[in-house]
């Protein structure tokens, strides 16, 4: 009788070391079913530091008409970098046509003209390129680096302008000249896109009032107006009648002339 009471509880351990065993394996494989079905959900996307927006100037004071005057890159929305990441947002400007243009290095918040603690919101990074000599056509890689992360890149495209600056207007007052001192003002509005008017070239030719020997006028742009002028005077005394002056507008996509018809009377 003992020894069968023996094997009894024997058998009945095993049966509950089984049992448990058992209990363990189907938590294991529910956990591991629960677990592959939550995965298979869709997962939000990763939410970017920020947005931003870059765009390249031609032209300007100090720059060719073809010449990429400014890098800029402006803070649209996002947190601010700065603060601990003061010395490790970065900036990195590269030209397809000419790779060594650029510092390979980064470039900092003060290169840029921000010199706050923190790059936010409404804040723009200017990068004054006048000086690396890039051109168009080229292709000019933006990148920002923050904290080893990359936030922003963004290929700006560098293309040649097809369309030469016009003079849409002229005049010269006084209407009518007389004689050989007589002074005159040459005014001309012009038509440029995209390039700004500051990077296109205005010239008058007057030598039909001045003879042989004279020279191109260079004529100045006056941004408060719209409109390029010059002051010059007649050193001939010609026959009464209708002459001419030529103003020429050029930039880097060509240029064109126009005449401008000046009244003599005696």
């Amino acid at each position: 009788m003992t020894l069968s009471r023996r094997r009894l509880r024997g058998r009945m351990g095993v049966s509950v070391a089984i049992a448990t065993m058992l209990l363990l394996l189907m938590t294991v494989v529910l956990f591991g079913a629960v677990f592959w079905f939550v995965n298979e959900f869709q997962r939000p996307p990763v939410q970017p530091l920020g947005q931003f927006s870059a765009s390249l100037t031609y032209g300007g004071p100090g720059c060719a008409p073809a010449q990429v005057c400014e890098v800029s890159v402006a803070h649209l929305s996002g947190p601010d970098l700065g603060g601990s990441y003061a010395t490790q947002v970065g900036f990195y400007v590269a030209s397809q046509a000419d790779p060594a243009a650029f510092p390979p290095g980064p470039l900092t918040l003060a290169q840029g003209g921000v010199h706050t603690p923190t790059w936010g919101f409404g804040q723009t990074w200017t990068l004054n390129a006048s000086t690396y000599g890039v051109s168009a056509p080229d292709n000019i890689t933006v990148a920002v680096v923050a904290s080893n992360q990359l936030v922003f890149r963004m290929v700006l495209e560098a293309t040649t302008i097809g369309q030469a600056p016009y003079v849409s207007m002229s005049a010269v007052t006084p209407v009518g000249l007389s004689g050989a001192a007589a002074r005159f003002n040459l005014t001309a509005q012009v038509q440029s896109s995209p390039l700004p008017l500051s990077s296109v070239v205005v010239t008058a030719n007057i030598c039909q009032l001045q003879g042989l020997g004279c020279s191109m006028v260079a004529m100045r742009y006056a941004p408060p107006t719209g409109l390029f002028y010059c002051v010059g005077t007649a050193t001939l005394d010609p026959a009464s009648g209708t002459y001419y002056l030529f103003v020429t507008a050029s930039d880097q996509a060509g240029s064109t002339i126009a005449t401008v018809p000046v009244a003599f009377a005696h």
